[in-house]
């Protein structure tokens, strides 16, 4: 779980700049190496665009699941139910879409 966010994502540690490529059925979101905590250690999580009229996505990236805005970037999450994963509450900073830049896990 990101603090300030609702659901769940699952967030596996990046292998060099590379995320694993499964996804769950229906995303078309593609994982990418933009989580980082605070001792360096980076994440993959799955970024979408926000939208006002769409909650999976401006294009529905995030399947089933819902795109959470979070200070300019989206962050795909899922209800808890649908996903067992574990629980990490955690910050993050802003990132512009897009960016090569990782958003800040504190």
């Amino acid at each position: 779980q990101v603090q300030g966010l609702s659901g769940n994502f699952c967030s596996p540690k990046c292998s060099g700049s590379s995320c694993p490529s499964d996804v769950p059925d229906g995303v078309t979101a593609k994982p990418q190496c933009a989580l980082r905590s605070p001792t360096g250690d980076s994440s993959c999580a799955l970024l979408c665009r926000p939208s006002s009229w769409r909650g999976n996505g401006s294009s529905g990236e995030c399947g089933t699941g819902t795109c959470q805005a979070i200070q300019g970037v989206g962050l795909c999450t899922y209800a808890s139910q649908d996903y067992a994963v574990a629980g990490v509450t955690t910050e993050i900073a802003p990132l512009a879409f897009g960016s090569t830049d990782h958003i800040v896990v504190v």
